[in-house]
């Protein structure tokens, strides 16, 4: 009869003891134990990845891997980070391991697995961050050392190509002008960026990887200078003489090529002198007659003297 009076006994109890344990359950909950083992698992998935995937750190965790990508793939478009960049740098995952990158400096979104490509429009600095993934999970802990910081410089190390149009003339002026304003053939045009890259451009021809900035400046024969963007416009009034033009490109990396060619115009055209009729000039003196004769061109009078008479 004892023995059920001592079940009894452990039963009533259990009753106290939930009732204390449910006392202590916001301080070990909320203050020790959630923590603790939360803090426990995010080591335990990080010693997980590391065991399958292998040794993810170089350097300090905390400081960025700081490195640069040259636009040279897809035709000198495209910068390329790969696994074979990431050896490069130190990095080592074993073979069901994969690194993934994002931008977002939460790391809460954009992850996606190498390779990872930038264009021209991001030169310069760009932060991505690293972190691996593998069978265990990726290493999602928002801590160093689960995941790296990269800071990435795009370099555009390929310069423009240009080739100015073929010399132009001799051309004959304007008709009554020291100039020729109807020159043909001066303008550029640009070649898109091929599959392929070429290693040279048709004359009147320019093209860059990257957007370019297209100039010319004009030396005319009196040394005096003409400048603007794109090509010469057109109805230039090219003076008598030979006048130089340098064409520029530029591209956003401040990488450029330049060329020039020259444009000589001369006058065939005859002067043309009108005179007005010859003039009679008396004098004072009636034995004495002077025949003045003269003439206007260009500004210029000539006084021309007749027969003089006693």
């Amino acid at each position: 009869m004892k023995k059920p009076i001592f079940f009894f006994s452990l039963f009533s109890f259990i009753p106290s003891l939930s009732s204390n344990f449910s006392t202590m359950n916001s301080f070990f909950t909320k203050r020790w134990l959630v923590p603790a083992l939360a803090s426990a698992l995010l080591v335990l998935g990080a010693q997980n990845v590391q065991a399958q995937c292998g040794d993810f750190n170089v350097g300090t965790p905390t400081s960025p891997v700081t490195f640069s990508l040259n636009l040279t793939q897809m035709n000198g478009t495209k910068a390329r980070l790969n696994n074979n960049v990431m050896t490069s740098l130190g990095f080592s995952i074993n073979g069901p391991c994969f690194f993934e990158v994002t931008t977002d400096p939460t790391l809460m979104a954009g992850w996606t697995s190498l390779p990872y490509f930038y264009d021209c429009t991001q030169l310069g600095l760009n932060i991505l961050y690293v972190r691996v993934n593998g069978p265990a999970g990726p290493s999602t802990a928002n801590m160093p050392p689960n995941f790296r910081q990269l800071n990435i410089t795009v370099v555009d190390n390929i310069s423009p190509l240009l080739d100015a149009p073929a010399n132009i003339g001799p051309l004959n002026n304007t008709p009554g002008q020291c100039y020729n304003n109807t020159v043909a053939g001066t303008g550029m045009s640009l070649l898109a960026w091929p599959m392929a890259p070429p290693t040279v451009v048709a004359p009147g021809q320019y093209s860059d990887n990257c957007s370019t900035a297209l100039s010319y400046l004009i030396q005319n024969p009196d040394l005096s200078t003409s400048s603007g963007m794109g090509s010469v416009p057109a109805g230039y009034q090219f003076k008598i003489g030979t006048s130089t033009i340098t064409y520029t490109v530029v591209d956003g990396s401040g990488l450029l090529a330049s060329d020039q060619f020259t444009v000589t115009v001369v006058d065939n055209e005859p002067a043309v002198i009108n005179c007005p009729m010859s003039i009679a000039v008396g004098t004072q003196d009636p034995s004495c007659a002077l025949c003045l004769q003269w003439c206007r061109c260009n500004g210029y009078r000539q006084l021309r003297s007749g027969d003089h008479h006693q």
